[in-house]
This record gives C-alpha cells, sequence and structure tokens, in this order.
C-alpha cells in the first residue's frame, strides 16, 4: 500500500517538473519525436520530446508495451532525461553526442507486474515491491540534419537490489541493458547543425 502512495506521490512530482520546464522554455525548443527498443523501455517505446537550443539537455516522455509472464501485453510509461556536456562535430559526417548521461524512470499501472514475484523465489519481497522503477544511463548518438540515431546502455535500481539479494551472483550482461533508438528533430534550431561549442 505504502509503495502505491509512494509511487504517485513520485509520479505527480516528476510531472510538475515537466510541465514547470515545459512553459518556462517553450520557445527556446526543440521538440522532438522517437523511437527506442530494450534499454528497460520496453519492447518498443514511442514518444515525444524536447531538448533546449544550446543542445545540451534533453527530456522525453514516452510510452511502450511489453509482454507479461501471462502473454498479456502491459503498457509502461517513460520518462528520461539526459545531459550532453560534449558535442563532436565532424564536418559533413554530422556530429556526434558522446558520452552523454541521464536518468530515467520507469512506471506500469498494472499493479501485479512488478509487485508480485514468481513462486521459484525464496521470498514474497525477493525483488523490490514498486511499480516505479527508477535507472542511469550512459550513450552515444549520431546527428545528422533532423535525424538522430542513438545507442544507450542502462542501470536500473531493481537490478541493484538483485545483485544484492543475490550476493553478487549476476553477471555484469545480466545487470546492463543496452537501448537503440532513432529520434527526429521538428524544430531543428541553428544552433543544433552547426559546429559545437
Amino acid at each position: 500500500m505504502s509503495g502505491t502512495v509512494i509511487s504517485e506521490t513520485v509520479t505527480k512530482y516528476l510531472l510538475s517538473l515537466v510541465l514547470v520546464f515545459f512553459t518556462s522554455t517553450a520557445s527556446a525548443l526543440n521538440w522532438d519525436v522517437s523511437a527506442q527498443h530494450a534499454g528497460f523501455m520496453v519492447e518498443l517505446s514511442l514518444g515525444v520530446g524536447l531538448e533546449n537550443e544550446a543542445h545540451w539537455f534533453g527530456m522525453d516522455l514516452s510510452v511502450g508495451g511489453a509482454r507479461d509472464t501471462d502473454g498479456s501485453v502491459v503498457s509502461q510509461y517513460n520518462l528520461k532525461m539526459r545531459f550532453m556536456p560534449w558535442t563532436w562535430d565532424t564536418s559533413r559526417y554530422g556530429k556526434w553526442d558522446f558520452p552523454y548521461f541521464g536518468i530515467q524512470a520507469m512506471y506500469s499501472r498494472a499493479g501485479d507486474f512488478f509487485y508480485k514475484s514468481p513462486g521459484q523465489y525464496p521470498e514474497g519481497d525477493y525483488y523490490d515491491e514498486t511499480s516505479l522503477r527508477t535507472g542511469i544511463f550512459l550513450g552515444l548518438a549520431w546527428n545528422k540534419g533532423p535525424w538522430s540515431v542513438f545507442y544507450e546502455v542502462v542501470l536500473i535500481d531493481t537490478d541493484v537490489i538483485a545483485q544484492y539479494n543475490t550476493r553478487s551472483a549476476l553477471e555484469y550482461e545480466q545487470l546492463l541493458s543496452s537501448a537503440v533508438g532513432i529520434r527526429y528533430y521538428f524544430d531543428l534550431a541553428p544552433s543544433h547543425v552547426t559546429s559545437a561549442n
């Protein structure tokens, strides 16, 4: 019960921050749409996002779906914030954002998707009992005109908890998830296509 209250409180807080950011900087933003596979963002996640004109901060809101163990499709809502302190201009071959980093939050409204542990686990609270998960990621992106292709490596909180519960029995490939995606910018400001600072 308390996990649900905490999840709802955190979700409302994050949405409030997003709305404040949208309204305060709407005139200085580049808007985009994106599609991403994996990286704990389910099998396919589609979203809308924004990026500041200086091209050092971006945010995406997306929704996706994944199949549960019983075959039903569970929807997931995602919020990502990325920070891109380094941009490398390769002239006619486009630009690279590398490395960039960020945080993400994933939320599922299906109460039993993250709350119940399967029977083979030794106790009911083997995993963190929450439908709101958070994570950190490291990535690189190649930008050419209004298009951007990106690759990210993601680590989420529940995997860190699982690693603790199993006394470091998990291999690194079980802790990390790789993501690939594509982004299209609608309002491409001149600062996004000119050379890096």
